[in-house]
């Protein structure tokens, strides 16, 4: 259903679809509260839902209910709020992008988060310019899959960690 003109809120008798893997509803005019149910199907791999206008918190416990969630696009919509603590439970989970939204609070740890590729959380309201704010970057060490980070325009403050020289040798952006 990407790349359309779709407009409205996404109606809530999708999430009967219980073995759906994927929902990609990017780039279209799609509004409201992305609906919460959609974080309770097991089976989904990806979730795409940039470039819309929705808004609101993500669910604090959605990557419980999430065992087998690979990528979750999220960027360019107005979600706002903390990253869901829950996180740091997404083990298998290979692409986070979230960043042109209004998330805000400091970022939590990602040891887990192993097979991680990208990691896009830009354009945020992320940190409160403190020297704790890039304390995250301590889980991301020796991630041999991270390839793309990218944390600029938020709120982070403090000094770079010396943990920073421990990011994947094949970051390259």
């Amino acid at each position: 259903m990407g790349i359309n003109n779709l407009e409205g809120e996404v109606p809530h008798k999708l999430c009967h679809l219980k073995d759906l893997e994927q929902v990609f509803v990017s780039i279209n005019n799609l509004s409201g509260t992305f609906p919460s149910c959609f974080y309770n199907i097991s089976s989904l791999i990806v979730i795409s839902d940039t470039e819309n206008q929705f808004n609101g918190s993500l669910p604090p416990t959605m990557f419980h209910t999430l065992p087998n969630l690979q990528q979750f696009y999220i960027a360019l919509n107005q979600a706002s709020g903390s990253i869901p603590p829950s996180i740091t439970n997404a083990s298998i989970l290979s692409l986070l992008e979230i960043g042109a939204n209004q998330f805000t609070g400091q970022v939590p740890a990602l040891e887990k988060l192993r097979d991680l590729f990208y990691l896009g959380l830009s354009q945020n309201n992320l940190g409160d310019n403190s020297t704790n704010d890039l304390i995250f970057f301590k889980s991301l060490t020796n991630f041999s899959s991270l390839q793309m980070l990218n944390i600029s325009d938020n709120s982070f403050g403090g000094q770079l960690p010396n943990s920073l020289a421990n990011l994947s040798t094949q970051l390259n952006q």
